[in-house]
């Protein structure tokens, strides 16, 4: 009877530090940030930015329902693209430009206050609030933002009934890859983000996070289709194909025949229309020869290739690995290298776990993690020979993790795993016996200098013949077992066709760092520091460049489609 007594005494004490202070506090905390955030302006700096890309607004007609739907991201340089591509296609399409962005607002990304406010007049308050300054940016050219991911698909009936559905058909991880939404491959998608965004290096069925990717991906695709209810969408520009962020209404376009643009495509392009059997951001490499012999003066092209190429092997960063933080051809030393007998030694070049393994047509694997066990597991089992595996020197955080379990899981077998920053000029120079990778740029290079490579179906070469390709596991699985007796290729031209045509070719003269982004490659480039040191070349000339450009870009992307259709007169 006492102790009840005590706890009737002490309820209300209770009831107000465990739940009303905390409730309260919150409530402050986020009301502060709201009234913090909606008071919050742009910059002297972003005004700038946005009175210089006014030039391209089209002002939004209430009576017009068509839209060029362009993307709306976190990255001033992307910006620039987006706004001069959205203006051209408007223009000629009689359309508004209508925003949207999706990756910002994602369950792993977007601010947990939006979640407090949840989906009423508060929550939209603050979610517009939160992203005010960017938008503001984005609306400088375009004429209204049609579609912001923030909050999940009204109806999460139908999300949860195909959620059951599609989990009812996972038994393993290549049933990921299957998984469509009425009508529409997805699964790569899902798969590729579940491995970034969960820093995982292969995919767990059982790991909660694939749900939520799962149904993340279903939120997106259910609220973009109200866009396309609402909406006569005459075009897309996005800016990448890949993850569910941004690949998912990509596909949507396509299927319903709507074209898309991407003014980015990996920055070996100026203009790439992305097609509805290959749904990738990356040229069309599969369709490489086929363009080269309509190139006026092929022998100029070849040798303009070798000049850029040969550079490679002198530790020079050329305009196609700028992303590289130093030359993988660079001085480093490795004296771990001096002690091997090199007559019997293969090099295993391997990949970022995380970064959009399913980037091209398909992988012969379902991930890189797959790829590297299976191959390290082949290769052990021959103990005639030795086997270096060298991580990219370029991974995302996590990758180290990754190869220091895999040390372990091999540590008493012929596998030996080298320090990353050693240089492909030791290893060339060492003249290992063959060379082993997915489809990584060293591909090219290994094999210009006279090595045996082996590469997986699909790669950015595909269209040529200077690797071996395995198409099928059993044709992997050969190869490795024949790796020490493998003849090199010896295609040089081939090497520099497939170069002028992957980095040279689709910028129609122009450098792939015409708009002088490449130093800016790593850094935030959505600050007032980046367009402080940016703005001052902003000037007539350089929306001249700009618009020149993208014109040029369609016609190219016109042309090639021509090709596509089997229109070769053009």
């Amino acid at each position: 009877m006492i102790d009840l007594l005590k706890w009737v005494l002490f309820l209300p004490h209770k009831l107000y530090k465990y739940n009303i202070r905390p409730r309260f506090n919150r409530f402050c905390h986020y009301s502060i940030r709201l009234f913090r955030n909606i008071l919050v302006k742009n910059s002297s700096i972003e005004n700038e930015f946005s009175k210089r890309l006014s030039r391209y607004k089209v002002a939004w007609d209430q009576k017009n329902v068509n839209i060029v739907l362009t993307q709306i991201v976190d990255d001033y340089t992307m910006c620039v693209k987006l706004a001069a591509t959205a203006n051209f296609l408007a223009t000629k399409q009689k359309s508004n430009i209508g925003l949207y962005s999706i990756g910002l607002y994602s369950i792993y990304s977007r601010a947990e206050e939006i979640k407090y406010f949840g989906k009423g007049i508060f929550g939209k308050m603050y979610a517009a609030s939160l992203y005010k300054r960017l938008n503001n940016v984005f609306m400088s050219f375009g004429g209204k933002i049609v579609h912001q991911h923030i909050f999940d698909y009204e109806d999460q009936q139908i999300i949860q009934s195909h959620f059951i559905k599609i989990k009812d058909r996972i038994a393993r991880k290549e049933d990921v890859l299957k998984i469509e939404v009425e009508g529409i491959v997805i699964g790569d998608l899902i798969y590729d983000t579940f491995l970034r965004f969960n820093n995982s290096a292969t995919l767990d069925i059982q790991t909660p996070f694939l749900d939520k990717t799962i149904l993340q991906a279903l939120n997106i695709y259910f609220n973009c289709k109200e866009v396309f209810l609402k909406y006569e969408v005459k075009a897309l520009v996005s800016t990448y194909t890949s993850y569910i962020y941004h690949g998912i209404i990509v596909r949507m376009c396509l299927k319903k025949d709507i074209p898309v643009y991407n003014p980015i495509c990996g920055f070996y392009t100026l203009i790439h229309k992305v097609l509805k059997e290959y749904p990738s951001h990356y040229n069309n490499h599969f369709l490489f020869p086929d363009i080269f012999k309509l190139v006026k003066n092929r022998d100029k092209a070849i040798d303009s290739a070798r000049d850029v190429f040969e550079k490679r092997f002198s530790g020079q960063v050329d305009e196609a690995t700028f992303y590289m933080k130093e030359s993988a051809f660079s001085n480093y030393q490795n004296v771990q290298l001096n002690e091997l007998n090199w007559s019997n030694t293969v090099v295993v070049l391997a990949h970022c776990f995380f970064e959009n393994p399913h980037c091209y047509r398909d992988l012969l694997f379902p991930d890189f993690y797959e790829w590297i066990t299976y191959t390290l597991d082949v290769l052990s089992m021959q103990k005639n020979i030795n086997v270096l595996v060298k991580p990219h020197p370029n991974g995302v955080q996590g990758n180290d993790e990754v190869f220091d379990a895999l040390k372990e899981k091999y540590c008493n077998t012929n596998i030996t795993f080298i320090d990353k920053k050693t240089s492909q000029l030791q290893i060339m120079n060492s003249q290992p016996k063959a060379i082993i990778t997915a489809y990584g740029t060293a591909a090219a290079e290994c094999a210009y200098l006279g090595f045996p490579v082996i590469t997986i179906y699909d790669h950015p070469f595909i269209a040529y013949d200077f690797t071996y390709t395995a198409r099928t596991i059993e044709e992997y699985n050969k190869l490795l077992q024949n790796v020490l007796h493998l003849k090199p290729k010896q295609k040089k031209d081939e090497i520099l066709e497939y170069f002028y045509m992957q980095h040279v070719f689709f910028m129609q003269g122009r450098e792939s760092n015409y708009l002088k982004f490449d130093k800016y490659f790593g850094q935030a480039t959505n600050s007032d520091n980046f367009l402080q040191d940016y703005l001052p070349q902003m000037d007539e000339l350089y929306f001249k460049m700009l618009d020149d450009s993208v014109k040029d870009g369609f016609e190219l992307a016109e042309w090639e489609s021509n090709i596509i259709r089997g229109d070769r007169s053009t």
